[in-house]
């Protein structure tokens, strides 16, 4: 019944990919044909219009899956920590919809099935760590068609550092609480966050 689900969620989402694509035309149509973008800031713009539609025509779908592989407490603290994170960070972004939902079923049924082992304090304590210290040290990762300002990748920067420190205070309450599957979610969505982040910037040294 689990794996039904997973495969029938799967097609269902990768069906819809194509619908994005749609109205990122038209909304790209209407913002140039009313003047409200110079033609220097159109790359950019579709690029953040396509990045929040396919982030919401694929969130309901992970939820799903990842609820069916790990329980709601570890899923929703994973992907609200992550999104939270992903948010200012940036990090490596597939070219095609259909690639990023892939990946990012894929990701997250790796790391939810990892997610729901037990893990020791010190094992959390050296996981945030070194993610929020690649976060700290690296972020925000200019992707090419943002146009990022000088000005602009340090208010990314700020904020990035900033949300890595609420997040880990917020692990920190929860620990306080005795929540260990809510602490390991957001342990794994900010690792993920890092990793993407860190992956992002390799591939970018390399090319």
């Amino acid at each position: 019944m689990r794996y039904s689900l997973f495969v029938v969620i799967s097609i269902l989402t990768v069906s819809f990919c194509g619908v994005p694509d749609m109205l990122v035309d038209k909304l790209l149509l209407y913002c140039i044909s009313h003047g409200m973008v110079v033609d220097d800031d159109i790359p950019m713009l579709r690029y953040c219009i396509e990045k929040n539609l396919y982030t919401i025509v694929t969130f309901i779908p992970l939820v799903a899956v990842g609820i069916l592989i790990a329980g709601s407490l570890i899923t929703v603290s994973f992907l609200v920590t992550f999104m939270y994170l992903r948010q200012m960070t940036n990090g490596y972004h597939a070219k095609t919809p259909g690639r990023c939902f892939a990946w990012s079923l894929l990701l997250e049924t790796l790391i939810l099935d990892c997610a729901q082992h037990d893990y020791p304090f010190w094992a959390i304590l050296i996981m945030t760590a070194i993610s929020a210290l690649i976060i700290w040290n690296s972020a925000p990762y200019a992707h090419p068609n943002m146009n990022y300002s000088a000005n602009e990748i340090l208010a990314c920067r700020v904020l990035s550092r900033k949300r890595v420190l609420i997040v880990i205070s917020i692990m920190t309450a929860f620990y306080l609480i005795h929540q260990q599957r809510i602490i390991v979610g957001m342990c794994f969505g900010l690792n993920l966050a890092a990793g993407l982040l860190g992956f992002a910037i390799i591939m970018k040294q390399r090319s």
